[in-house]
């Protein structure tokens, strides 16, 4: 059995982070490139070291390839995160509540057949 999610702290963890917009940033610093969020225009943390030396070039085939790696792949559902966690908490609230009408409407949809079901 699974363990019921606790939607109260999902939501305070993602709602306790700095708003949005999120962004992931290619940075070259001392020969690596690494790779960061950033929320609007402010630093946030570093995510990884990306497989490749760019060599002060952000642009062309080397961007292209690092927007393609993995790395960039995890770095963009991190910066994407804030926006998502508390929408999908919605969501499966939205859900919760629309099947447990459901789930009343058939019990007493049940009750009622069975109340005049002739023997």
């Amino acid at each position: 059995m699974t363990t019921p999610l606790d939607l109260d702290a999902i939501e305070a963890r993602a709602n306790a982070t700095p708003e949005s917009p999120w962004t992931v940033e290619l940075d070259v610093f001392d020969r690596d490139t690494t790779l960061e969020v950033s929320v609007g225009n402010k630093y946030v943390d570093f995510i990884c070291r990306l497989p490749t030396v760019f060599k002060n070039d952000l642009s062309g085939e080397a961007a292209t390839n690092a927007k393609a790696s993995n790395e960039w792949k995890v770095g963009e559902f991190i910066a994407h995160a804030r926006e998502d966690v508390p929408a999908l908490c919605a969501e499966v609230r939205r859900l919760t509540a629309e099947n447990d009408e459901l789930m009343n409407e058939a019990k007493r949809l049940t009750e009622l057949l069975w109340e005049n079901d002739d023997p």
